[in-house]
C-alpha cells in the first residue's frame, strides 16, 4: 500500500491540514508556507529540531513509556 501511505503523507503536508495541526495537536507545522496562530505568538519556539529514527524508537520505546508511567504515577 505504498501508493496509498504516499497520498497520505502528501495530504498531511498540506497547507490546510497542517493550519489545523497548532489548534488541535499543539505542535508546531512542518510545512514552511503556514503561518502560526496568533496563539502561539507566545510559545516557545524550538532551538532546534530533533529527529528520532524508527531503530532508535523500536529499541527504547518500552522502556520510555514505563519510565512515563512511573514518573505520572509518583
Amino acid at each position: 500500500h505504498k501508493e496509498l501511505a504516499e497520498k497520505f503523507m502528501n495530504w498531511m503536508l498540506t497547507e490546510e491540514f497542517q493550519r489545523e495541526i497548532p489548534l488541535t495537536q499543539w505542535m508546531f507545522p512542518v510545512n514552511p508556507n503556514v503561518k502560526l496562530p496568533a496563539s502561539f505568538d507566545y510559545a516557545v519556539k524550538p532551538d532546534k529540531i530533533l529527529y528520532l529514527d524508527s531503530k532508535k524508537i523500536t529499541e527504547n520505546l518500552d522502556r520510555w513509556i514505563k519510565n512515563w508511567a512511573e514518573l505520572m504515577i509518583e
